[in-house]
């Protein structure tokens, strides 16, 4: 994904229990009911449109140039991007205003959407050079080159205050999680309980007096891996 410059939405309610939607990139698109040019036809999601296995631009009724060069830019770089003009008299019409509620953008702004449904970029309006912002974009996400390791610092600014903004979240978030005592991963492990121990014990006397000849001589009390697994557990000499 590509950051479009806004700052990281403070949500007002808990996060984890209350779903916000939003266009921001890194986020899931949000749904919206949309209407087809047919009336007979059933109402379709903005999900339904989007993902499928290619790369997707969603515009409004001013965005036109979005969808053109949408056009050239997949045929250039070889891979599958469709784009979808969402207004009256076009081929998906926003009957309830749900999506102009929750695009984020203007009516000749466009939505860049990863096959997987989750938002790649945004452009709040129409740029100067549409085929050029999609090329960068899409190279950038994809990984091979130029983007923002190139010809755009702005977006190499924007990104890096993503993820600065994303780092701090997580750790304002999770203060004391991560540390030792703490239910994260950097716990110190706690010692053997005398039962377990003994389990340990019993298993390893069990597996050094049993077996053929060719184990006897490694699995046998004193043997290489009869003192190997004794240390692993660490199981105290007066449980031996």
């Amino acid at each position: 994904m590509v950051a479009d410059g806004t700052e990281l939405p403070v949500d007002e309610r808990d996060a984890e229990l209350y779903y916000r939607p939003t266009t921001r990139p890194g986020s899931r698109l949000p749904h919206a009911w949309l209407g087809l040019a047919d009336p007979r036809e059933p109402t379709v999601s903005t999900h339904d449109i989007c993902g499928h296995g290619r790369f997707t631009v969603l515009t409004g009724i001013n965005g036109a140039k979005w969808a053109d060069a949408a056009e050239r830019v997949a045929e250039e770089l070889g891979i599958p991007l469709t784009a979808h003009v969402i207004g009256p008299e076009q081929e998906y019409e926003d009957l309830y205003g749900d999506w102009a509620g929750l695009r984020e953008v203007a009516e000749d702004g466009m939505v860049l959407v990863r096959p997987h449904n989750h938002v790649a970029y945004r452009s709040h309006g129409m740029a100067e050079d549409p085929a050029a912002t999609l090329t960068e974009t899409l190279r950038a996400v994809l990984g091979s080159g130029g983007g923002c390791a190139s010809g755009r610092p702005e977006l190499r600014e924007c990104s890096r205050r993503f993820r600065a903004g994303l780092q701090g979240r997580f750790r304002a978030g999770n203060a004391g999680r991560f540390s030792a005592g703490g239910p994260g991963m950097n716990v110190a492990p706690r010692p053997l309980s005398r039962e377990v121990a003994s389990r340990y014990t019993t298993r390893v006397t069990l597996l050094g007096t049993s077996g053929g000849p060719p184990r006897a001589g490694r699995l046998r009390p004193g043997g290489p891996l009869h003192v190997a697994h004794r240390e692993r557990f660490a199981v105290p000499h007066r449980l031996r």
